[in-house]
């Protein structure tokens, strides 16, 4: 039986005089090769328009979240599951997706309070509690939909 002899592969060393680095590209180590400028990229106005609306849109969305959370108390309007800790984005639910009704994104009644796991079954399944059903039929009466 042949024994297999492993010969040691010397890397190329780098271009640059007195620099003993391996090669990366063009025969310069990462240390040498030129860098390119970032792009600089440029917007035009519609699009800072949007941003700012967007922005505008969120704090509004934030506000009525924080009264909804006064007004309607830290605990899951599907099971009565007390809250902890501070108010999140995670625990507010779109009854009608803010996509499709844009008229219900800052409706108070198009909003829900959940635990994190209630909220991430009913993204899962539109249809798994009772109660957000019932909410999802009486908004789809009151924007005319049915």
């Amino acid at each position: 039986m042949e024994c297999l002899k492993l010969e040691k592969v010397k890397s190329k060393k780098c271009k640059h005089k007195g620099c003993t680095n391996p090669v990366w590209a063009g025969g310069l180590c990462q240390n040498h090769i030129g860098k390119k400028p970032m792009k600089t990229v440029r917007y035009n106005k519609p699009f800072a328009v949007k941003i700012k609306k967007a922005g505008k849109q969120s704090a509004l969305r934030y506000e009525l979240f924080m009264l909804i959370w006064k007004k309607r108390g830290n605990k899951s309007e599907v099971s009565g599951e007390r809250i902890y800790g501070e108010p999140s984005s995670a625990y507010f639910h779109h009854i009608l997706p803010k996509s499709k009704f844009p008229d219900g994104d800052l409706d108070p009644e198009n909003i829900i309070i959940l635990t994190m796991d209630e909220h991430a079954n009913v993204e899962n399944n539109m249809f798994i509690f009772e109660e957000v059903n019932r909410r999802r039929e009486h908004l789809l009466k009151k924007y005319n939909l049915i």
